[in-house]
């Protein structure tokens, strides 16, 4: 029986695009990819426009392709779960339904798709017509071997030292690693092997020192500063990029907060988070700086700026100032 849902899953961005580059470019040699080959979303298809694509029959082949990026939007709470589940349930054979689902490891578990999640228990169900691809990101140690091999696969090379270089700044992200690659294999024409003069001079460190820097004066009480800063973030990139950002490091907060309170230190959150040692040091001494109760009010309310933006109920830009200054200005435990 052939697989009719694959579920692509972790945080290893880079690695599922490019599972679902390898599956749309093998339709397209057959040039049947406008026939068999269909991209959706979770947050804007109805179950409707679901079946339609997963029912329509493939043409001169076995089955037709169809990836749904955010499916767990089309689920939620019990009876959103169940209906979900009913709709996998009815995939017909001749359909490779894809689903793909963007997670983040808290520590002991994912996420999105934990192990107790109504998802995965129904695809370990079904191992014959279903299937779970777990891609996390490597740990800093494994990352100098996959810069290494992807330079290689992208048909250049990269000196040892020039990686080392290259996960000091952007440590195990592969989407950034994958962008910072490209630049650099361009910059040396596939010539010669990328060295550490190359890094420093075309790639400049993550946006996470910039956050560092804002949270930084957030603890110190100093809103002005923080704001500064803020907005020159948001003029690098957009508000919804900052706010993800943001979110992502007091989430961060939380993790080592709980590590802290653990009894752990610098060795503990660099082990559990995957963060090289100038990382790990500022997360601790920030989570020092807030009660873990605290952080968790914090990081809700970044969640409901977030929830606030997509449905477009305030302005983020306010939101996240007031949310600063109330950082700034509030209690800390």
């Amino acid at each position: 029986m052939a697989i009719s849902v694959r579920i692509l899953h972790g945080d290893d961005e880079e690695t599922i695009r490019t599972v679902l580059r390898t599956v749309e470019s093998g339709l397209r040699a057959t040039g049947l990819a406008e026939l068999n080959f269909q991209v959706l979303d979770g947050k804007n298809t109805d179950g409707e426009a679901f079946s339609n694509a997963v029912y329509a029959p493939p043409l001169i082949a076995d089955q037709r392709v169809v990836v749904l990026n955010n499916p767990l939007a089309m689920a939620g709470g019990r009876d959103g779960n169940q209906r979900f589940l009913t709709l996998l349930n009815s995939i017909p054979e001749t359909t490779c339904l894809i689903l793909v689902i963007h997670d983040t490891y808290e520590r002991r578990d994912w996420s999105a798709l934990p192990a107790k999640s109504f998802l995965r228990k129904w695809a370990t169900e079904r191992p014959e017509s279903a299937i779970i691809e777990t891609h996390a990101r490597p740990d800093l140690n494994g990352m100098r071997g996959w810069i290494t091999a992807k330079a290689n696969e992208l048909g250049g090379q990269i000196e040892p030292g020039a990686a080392r270089l290259l996960i000091g700044m952007i440590g195990n992200d592969t989407g950034e690693a994958r962008q910072a690659l490209d630049k650099l294999l361009l910059y040396v024409d596939f010539a010669r092997p990328i060295d550490e003069s190359d890094v420093s001079e075309l790639i400049t460190a993550n946006n996470t020192v910039n956050i560092f820097a804002m949270i930084d004066d957030l603890v110190a009480g100093n809103a002005k500063s923080a704001l500064i800063k803020l907005h020159q973030l948001i003029e690098e990139q957009d508000v919804p990029g900052v706010l993800a950002m943001i979110t992502r490091q007091f989430r961060l907060l939380v993790q080592a907060r709980e590590i802290l309170d653990e009894g752990g230190g610098t060795g503990a959150i660099m082990k559990e988070l995957g963060q090289i040692e100038f990382v790990a040091n500022k997360l601790g001494n920030q989570a020092r700086a807030f009660s873990m109760n605290r952080l968790c009010d914090l990081f809700g309310e970044l969640v409901e700026i977030d929830r606030g933006l997509k449905t477009s109920q305030s302005d983020p830009l306010t939101a996240l100032d007031l949310f600063a200054v109330s950082v700034a200005s509030g209690k800390r435990k």
